[in-house]
């Protein structure tokens, strides 16, 4: 049955490796062409999403996709969707470039507001140890009446609430707090 499980994850990878070269050549064949450029970034989140892919391939997608991203932003930002926006916010913030995702949010903030954006903002300055920051985004969604959060969404204000609450003064959990300096 491993035999089987391996098969049919290659397949996956073949089928969206496919339609990404697709819509790649596509889009760069039509850079005018506002579908060709949406329907190429569903192909890279669609891919980002599948967990097929090496760490260095998902790295290169995640470069790939915030460069459309960006790109289209300075075209034109009144293109770029939601979930585009919320997509190359996620993949900077994994691939480590905290500065860059957090000027995303600062200049497009308004486009961007929603549960699955906050989350990642919230995640990024917990694991940053940016106390402030992470104050600042939680006050920002407090007061941000348009962003509906679904249950799981509730679930985590509240896990992110009590983590503030038991974190030391300087940002980091009390139990990592108590250990700084002693290595």
């Amino acid at each position: 049955s491993a035999h089987y499980i391996a098969a049919a994850k290659m397949e996956i990878y073949r089928l969206q490796q496919a339609r990404w070269l697709e819509c790649r050549r596509d889009c760069e064949q039509y850079p005018d062409d506002l579908g060709k450029y949406h329907t190429a970034c569903a192909a890279l989140v669609d891919m980002l999403s599948s967990e097929v892919l090496s760490d260095r391939e998902m790295s290169a997608y995640r470069r790939r996709l915030c460069e459309m991203v960006q790109e289209r932003i300075e075209a034109s930002e009144d293109e770029v969707t939601l979930e585009e926006y919320v997509a190359c916010l996620e993949s900077l913030v994994e691939l480590g470039r905290y500065d860059d995702a957090e000027l995303l949010w600062l200049e497009h903030a308004d486009r961007m507001r929603s549960e699955a954006a906050y989350s990642i903002l919230l995640g990024m300055f917990y694991r940053m140890g940016d106390r402030r920051k992470f104050e600042g985004v939680m006050d920002d969604l407090r007061r941000n009446r348009q962003v509906r959060l679904t249950p799981a969404g509730l679930e985590q204000l509240r896990y992110w609430t009590n983590r503030l609450a038991a974190s030391a003064p300087d940002g980091l959990p009390r139990s990592q707090a108590c250990c700084v300096g002693r290595r």
